[in-house]
C-alpha cells in the first residue's frame, strides 16, 4: 500500500512539474510575441513614415517585410522595402542560396535581426537607388560580432571608368575599419573622383555591441555621424560633388558586387535613407524611435 501511495504521489509531482514547465513555455512565447507586437507598432508609428524624402526603409518585424514567414536560422532570400512614401521599392535580395543571411527570431533588443556571416560573405542586393542630390541623411541599427574589415552598406556606380579596385569607387562606403578599429563613412562623388571625399571616421568599435548609427550629410555645410547619439565627428566640408548617375546599386553586409572583400560580420536590423540632409529635430525624432524599439539606451 506504502508503495502504490508512493507511485501516486510521483505521477502527481511529475504532472505539476509538466504544468510549470509548459506554463513556463507558454508565458516566454508570450513576452516574445508582446516584443514583437510592440515593435511593430512602433514601426507604424514611427516619424519616419511621414518625414518627407525617404527613398529607402528595410525593418526585420512587419510581416510585410518578408515574403514568408520566416523562423529562427531561415535563410533570407529577399527583404522588402516598407517605404510608405513611393510605390518604387528598393527591395533587397541574394539569388544564391548559399550566400544568403540568416533570420534571428531574437536579435538586437530581443526582436528580429538579420545575421549576416563574415566567414562566407552572405550580402543582399538592392538596384536602382536615386539621390538627386550630394546631400543625404543615412540610420542603420547593428550589432558586430567581430571588429574585422568589414562594410555594412555600399551603394556605388560600378561601371565607373577608374572602376578598376576599391580605391576607384564611386558613391558611398559605410564600413568598420579593423586596424583600429573604428567607423568609416565616405563619399566619393563624381564619377572618377578618387580619394577619400567626405572620409569621416569614429571613436573605437566594440563588438557584441548594439549600435544606433546616424550619418548626415550636408553638401552646403559639413558631414556629422553620430554612434549611439554621441557626435563621433562633425566636418567643416563636405565639398564632394553629387553622384553623377542615374542610379547606384546599393549592398549590404559587404563593399560591393564586383569586389566581396569585407564582409561584414554581424547582426542588422534597420537602414533608413533618406534624400536629404535632415533637420536636427528630425534626427532626434528617428532616433529616439530606434532608440525604443531595439532597447538601446543613450
Amino acid at each position: 500500500m506504502k508503495r502504490a501511495f508512493s507511485l501516486i504521489e510521483l505521477s502527481i509531482v511529475i504532472l505539476i512539474i509538466g504544468i510549470l514547465i509548459a506554463g513556463v513555455t507558454q508565458s516566454s512565447r508570450l513576452v516574445k510575441q508582446m516584443r514583437l507586437n510592440s515593435a511593430r507598432s512602433l514601426t507604424q508609428s514611427s516619424p519616419v513614415n511621414s518625414i518627407k524624402d525617404l527613398i529607402l526603409w528595410v525593418e526585420p518585424t512587419l510581416e510585410s517585410s518578408f515574403d514568408s514567414d520566416l523562423g529562427n536560422g531561415d535563410a533570407v532570400a529577399k527583404w522588402n522595402d516598407i517605404n510608405p512614401q513611393s510605390s518604387y521599392k528598393i527591395n533587397l535580395s541574394q539569388d544564391s542560396s548559399g550566400n544568403r543571411p540568416t533570420y534571428l527570431a531574437e536579435g538586437i533588443g530581443g526582436i528580429p535581426s538579420i545575421k549576416f556571416s563574415g566567414s562566407t560573405g552572405t550580402p543582399l542586393y538592392g538596384k536602382d537607388i536615386y539621390f538627386s542630390s550630394p546631400s543625404y541623411t543615412i540610420f542603420m541599427v547593428f550589432k558586430p560580432d567581430t571588429v574585422s574589415e568589414s562594410a555594412l552598406l555600399g551603394a556605388f556606380y560600378d561601371n565607373d571608368s577608374n572602376w578598376t579596385n576599391e580605391s576607384g569607387e564611386h558613391g558611398i562606403n559605410l564600413q568598420i575599419n579593423s586596424s583600429t578599429p573604428k567607423f568609416r563613412a565616405l563619399h566619393r562623388g563624381p564619377t572618377g573622383a578618387s580619394g577619400g571625399n567626405s572620409n569621416v571616421s569614429s571613436s573605437d568599435i566594440v563588438a557584441k555591441k548594439d549600435y544606433i548609427f546616424s550619418y548626415v550629410r550636408n553638401y552646403t555645410v559639413g558631414a556629422t555621424l553620430w554612434l549611439n547619439n554621441a557626435v563621433e565627428i562633425n566636418q567643416a566640408s563636405a565639398s564632394a560633388g553629387s553622384f553623377d548617375k542615374a542610379s547606384l546599386q546599393l549592398v549590404i553586409g559587404t563593399l560591393f558586387d564586383s569586389l566581396t572583400a569585407r564582409k561584414f560580420d554581424g547582426q542588422f536590423s534597420e537602414l533608413i535613407i533618406f534624400d536629404r540632409a535632415l533637420r536636427q529635430s528630425e534626427i532626434d525624432d528617428v532616433e529616439a524611435y530606434l532608440s525604443k524599439k531595439y532597447s538601446v539606451k543613450f
